[in-house]
């Protein structure tokens, strides 16, 4: 699961609209007053600038990568756990540490690829994190120096272990323990950008032995010195508290494609995208009738509730709407009743839902 930040290169502040729009500056930002010029550099690279500028904006992880096979198995990962474990962006994982700089490179990299994106996939750069904080910064002035919310040793929270659903485990002040991914509490629908791992970027330190630079503090750090924009050199090496996380960049040419998707009733399709996209719903000629009723539910991945977007009992088919999506993540599910609301067997329902991206590409 991603969230959009709205940015574009070259602004000499940051863009509001009369509608409440905002789009951020897409740079790098000394939040403790380090040294960003020599101490730790990065130049923009030149495929996110070509990005961002082109799509208004890039999407960055909600949370910590974690490990599928490691939560599958209710289990965190230790120092010989495989490298090579399937990545994933969700809510309760177990976070993808003991791995090296090169390999948390590699795994990032490789997502788009093992997700079928249409767009790049990278570990986070400067650019993206300190972008993110400061689009934080707007509803919450103080997190890149402060961050209270994430796991720290000196905060408290209730969390959940791998394989359970309850918050009924307490992290206690002054205790050190990384947890599951999405414990903590989000600050605009992102968690943990301070806390819980140390997260290694594709930022450059000056110290030879000490290269990589990691953000945010980790588990066994307090939150006033190590907040979500504070920078430390690192080996890169692996070990039990690094993290990383991954920005995705949506591709700079968007062709007007048209994508199906079948659906039988009660199934759901997850889609990342861009601003706008074109559904329609489409039933075989000898299933149509006056008496049915078509209606798209839909919920962003991160509820719990769908909600209608649509309703149509016309015929024929198709029921076509445009509807603005807000660059969420948002599940798909599509019901067939009968003018009484009683629902129609999938055996005789089948629907394909077609998604016509009006700009910017699929990224899933």
């Amino acid at each position: 699961q991603f969230v959009w930040i709205p940015a574009k290169t070259g602004l000499g502040t940051i863009v509001h609209t009369s509608k409440g729009d905002i789009t951020m500056v897409y740079k790098r930002t000394a939040f403790r007053g380090e040294n960003i010029e020599t101490t730790y550099t990065e130049t923009m690279p030149s495929d996110e600038e070509t990005s961002v500028n082109a799509n208004g904006g890039y999407y960055i992880g909600r949370y910590e990568t974690g490990d599928k096979e490691s939560t599958d198995a209710n289990t965190m990962r230790k120092n010989d756990t495989s490298t090579s474990n399937t990545v994933t962006i969700k809510k309760g994982q177990a976070p993808y540490n003991y791995v090296t700089y090169d390999e948390q490179k590699s795994l990032a990299e490789g997502m788009k690829e093992k997700r079928g994106y249409n767009a790049t996939t990278k570990l986070s750069s400067s650019y993206a994190w300190d972008t993110a904080i400061s689009f934080i910064q707007i509803k919450n002035e103080d997190y890149g120096t402060t961050s209270e919310e994430g796991n720290y040793y000196n905060t408290e929270f209730y969390y959940s272990n791998l394989g359970e659903e309850q918050r009924n485990q307490k992290k206690e002040k002054y205790e050190a323990i990384l947890v599951p991914t999405g414990q903590t509490t989000p600050v605009c629908n992102i968690y943990d950008m301070g806390g819980n791992g140390s997260e290694t970027t594709t930022e450059r330190s000056d110290d030879l032995e000490y290269p990589v630079t990691e953000r945010g503090g980790y588990c066994g750090t307090a939150c006033s010195n190590t907040p979500a924009g504070f920078r430390i050199a690192s080996s890169g090496d692996a070990y039990d508290n690094s993290a990383f996380r991954v920005a995705l960049y949506l591709k700079s040419e968007t062709p007007n494609e048209k994508s199906e998707i079948s659906l039988d009733l009660g199934s759901s399709i997850n889609l990342v995208d861009t601003p706008y996209i074109n559904v329609e719903i489409v039933s075989h000629p000898e299933y149509l009738n006056e008496e049915q009723v078509y209606t798209l539910y839909y919920k962003i991945a991160s509820s719990d509730n769908y909600s209608i977007l649509k309703t149509d009992s016309t015929s024929p088919i198709p029921l076509s709407f445009e509807y603005f999506i807000n660059y969420e993540i948002y599940d798909f599910y599509v019901e067939c009743t009968d003018k009484y609301g009683r629902k129609i067997q999938s055996k005789v329902y089948n629907v394909e839902v077609y998604i016509e991206h009006s700009g910017g590409g699929s990224t899933g």
